[in-house]
């Protein structure tokens, strides 16, 4: 039978190089037999705060100062005795989940192997290294900064969008500085580490896929993949169950052959995306045995469901998602690592921003290139709460290697994230990276298929995917779809960063034709209480220059300046101009949101840039780092729940729709009417029932601007109340800006 011993206590951890051969550091730096306790799974900045040798990295501009941690080189260890149980065996292993990044292991003295890809698990045999007691295992990690840099002194400076160190090392490319986050490249063992003990044989990998539904029917096809040596007839058990309902099945297995095993349901309860049904787990429950004795077992939850995504329809090009057979509108934000320090993240943030997510009406998630493939706890939960993953492999904004080496370390990556993810329900496409051609495309001025990193993206990643994952769509890379501009409207998809990060204003969306966007974003401050954490009394003023150094985006700053006095009046004092900027954060997303739900069918998803923050930081994000959702939060929420109010201005006339995408028809009543600010009473009022079909979307109300004041100083208010006169959804229009309404007061 498999059996783990995790290896996570007694850890001590020590500056391996000099610190006086690397650049001067503002802060006293460890010596190099100063051993102080570690954390695994964590990270050398967390290890060194904890031991009060650093101060918090995120307070005021304290990320300068720490440019010695990942310039040094680090060893990390710990003694241990062997469990009385495998010491007669000889199948026992060290297994590393994840190892932060170039390292070297070593036990008792002699290598055990070396590692460079963050992502990747490393199973090492050491039946002939380990002693029954008193073991040392120690885990050298060179300087990411250091490592990059000679691999572009012997490869060559790829084309890249910031830190070109990053593009050579399988490691999570945020980690060396986004325009939202510090720098602060980690190293450490970020994941668990453990003995295993494997007998002969055991279960490799296992998939999952729903062949087919139909009205009372699904086949589903369960393959699993044996390890090690099947010298004999081995029997597998396959047992898939949900309440009542349990199928088994029982074969034999022998070889190395991989086992399918196809089953026909009667009546499934299908799996369905947060809004449109529920979402219903089975139990997959698989044994293998030989002569009655088990050897291992492997357990998971599967959904039962189908995913298509459709790109071309009555001879047009379209860009969107069928789930079981229904075309869905994508609601969502993108995902990225909220902390800079991964193993700190405990289960309950997790647990608070995916439900957040969910209650803002959200069905999708988009986990982003340039982070890390998630922890288990994120693709479990996003399974039970309906919630779709768009995963990118791990690769963004930049061109990628080539060589031998790097190629294969890649396929080996996602060969293993694949064959580890591809059972959750939850995810519905594999995307090769974040940005690639487009960066290249704008930067080199010329044909994307010249990028280095070209064969990865749209050969390797796809032949990868077609073999392990064949039920689910690939899409080479964000956004994509025209052969001369990747980022064109007219196909595939879009982002749309014009609005805000070029200057144009958000009121320029209602000229978008985008089919899907993957991408847009308006940035608003952390919460008054977050951004004070991190700055001293003295820098919590508009203009300061730590407040400044906690937006990563060149000018963004500037840009909150520039759209906050297009839209709303503009006040200097600190808390003013917190919540005024958040607030037109929240003007912003609703006004392209709005647009782009009510283009539906035509524009067929619109995903957030972005949802958290991994650090205390003025952002495009919709919840800070410290998780207190800002203003723009719940304007979101607003647009993406159902039913959905919309009101546009179409030549002289006002109009007011209604959309309903759920699974239940809607009854209440609407209410408009029509605000005079000059004197605070209603010029219009009127109240009336409504029915809205699951489904349908309908114009509701009509009012010409021409009988309204000339002066322009009122405000168009529709509401939708409930069945028991409960007020669920209110929306506005405005003839002026805000900033030139005038009012009684």
């Amino acid at each position: 039978m498999r059996k783990k011993w995790y290896l996570h206590d007694n850890w001590n951890v020590k500056i391996q190089s000099d610190p006086e051969n690397m650049s001067p550091a503002n802060t006293e730096t460890p010596s190099v037999n100063d051993w102080f306790p570690a954390s695994v799974p964590g990270t050398i900045h967390t290890d060194l705060l904890t031991a009060n040798k650093i101060d918090d990295p995120f307070f005021a501009d304290n990320e300068k100062k720490l440019k010695w941690v990942h310039e040094a080189d680090w060893i990390y260890q710990t003694k241990f005795d062997l469990p009385e149980e495998p010491k007669q065996h000889n199948g026992l292993y060290l297994v590393l989940d994840g190892l932060d990044t170039v390292s070297n292991i070593q036990l008792n003295g002699r290598t055990v192997g070396d590692t460079d890809n963050m992502f990747r698990r490393y199973r090492f045999p050491i039946s002939d290294l380990v002693e029954p007691t008193g073991n040392v295992l120690r885990v050298l990690f060179k300087s990411p900064m250091r490592i990059g840099n000679e691999l572009i002194e012997r490869y060559g400076e790829l084309y890249s969008v910031r830190f070109k160190e990053r593009v050579y090392l399988r490691k999570a490319q945020y980690s060396f500085g986004w325009d939202w986050g510090p720098s602060l490249p980690t190293v450490g063992i970020w994941r668990p580490v453990y003995l295993e003990y494997l007998e002969k044989a055991w279960i490799d990998s296992v998939s999952f896929d729903t062949m087919e539904i139909s009205d009372n029917s699904a086949r589903v096809v369960i393959k699993i993949f044996p390890g090690g040596k099947l010298e004999g007839d081995y029997e597998i058990e396959c047992n898939l169950s949900y309440k009542n309902q349990n199928i088994r099945e029982v074969r034999s297995i022998s070889g190395s052959n991989l086992l399918e095993i196809e089953i026909d349901l009667q009546n499934p309860s299908l799996w369905w995306p947060g809004g449109h049904g529920d979402q219903p787990l089975y139990d997959l429950d698989i044994s293998l045995s030989y002569k009655g004795n088990k050897f291992d077992n492997y357990q998971s939850k599967v959904g039962i469901r189908t995913i298509d995504l459709i790109q071309e329809e009555d001879k047009k090009q379209v860009f969107y998602f069928r789930i079981n057979n229904k075309p869905i509108y994508m609601k969502g934000a993108n995902w990225i690592p909220s902390d800079s320090f991964i193993p700190r993240i405990k289960d309950s943030k997790y647990q608070t921003l995916l439900s957040m997510a969910k209650e803002s009406g959200m069905n999708i998630l988009r986990i982003w290139g340039g982070g890390i493939y998630e922890q288990p706890i994120f693709y479990n939960l996003c399974d039970e709460l309906g919630l779709l993953i768009w995963q990118d492999f791990m690769f963004a904004c930049s061109s990628y290697p080539e060589n031998d080496h790097f190629m294969e370390n890649v396929r080996q990556e996602a060969r293993e994230k694949v064959a580890k993810l591809q059972h959750h329900p939850s995810i519905v496409l594999w995307c090769g990276n974040n940005e690639n051609e487009w960066i290249w495309y704008r930067g080199q001025k010329g044909s994307y298929r010249n990028m280095p990193g070209f064969n990865i993206f749209h050969h390797e990643l796809k032949s990868i995917v077609e073999e392990l994952d064949p039920q689910r769509p690939y899409w080479p890379t964000t956004p994509f779809g025209s052969e001369e501009d990747p980022n064109a409207t007219a196909s595939g998809n879009q982002h749309s960063w014009d609005i805000w990060s070029r200057w144009i204003d958000y009121t320029e969306v209602s000229k978008d034709e985008s089919l899907f966007v993957a991408e847009f974003g308006f940035q608003g401050p952390a919460n008054i209480d977050t951004i004070n954490s991190v700055l001293n009394k003295d820098s919590r003023n508009i203009q300061s220059e730590l407040f400044e150094y906690h937006n990563k985006q060149i000018e963004g700053n500037e840009r909150l300046f520039r759209f906050l006095a297009g839209h709303l009046p503009v006040r200097t004092e600190w808390e003013d101009f917190i919540y005024l900027t958040q607030l037109n954060q929240g003007f912003a997303l609703k006004t392209c949101l709005e647009h782009w739900r009510s283009r539906w069918p035509e524009t067929a998803g619109s995903i957030i840039w972005q949802l958290n923050d991994c650090w205390p930081v003025t952002s495009w994000s919709l919840i800070d780092s410290h998780l207190n959702p800002k203003l723009s939060y719940f304007f979101v929420k607003g647009v993406f729940s159902d039913p959905a109010l919309f009101i546009k201005k179409e030549g002289n006339q006002i109009k007011t729709m209604i959309t309903n995408e759920s699974e239940e028809n809607f009854t209440g009543k609407l209410e408009y009417s029509v605000l005079n600010l000059l004197n605070n009473q209603d010029i219009k009022k009127e109240k009336k029932d409504i029915t809205i079909r699951k489904g349908e979307k309908k114009s509701a109300e009509t009012i010409s601007i021409d009988k309204l004041p000339e002066s322009g100083n009122w405000i168009f208010i529709t509401t939708l109340y409930d069945k028991q006169d409960y007020i669920i959804k209110r929306n506005y229009f405005t003839s002026k800006k805000w900033k030139h309404l005038k009012t009684s007061t």
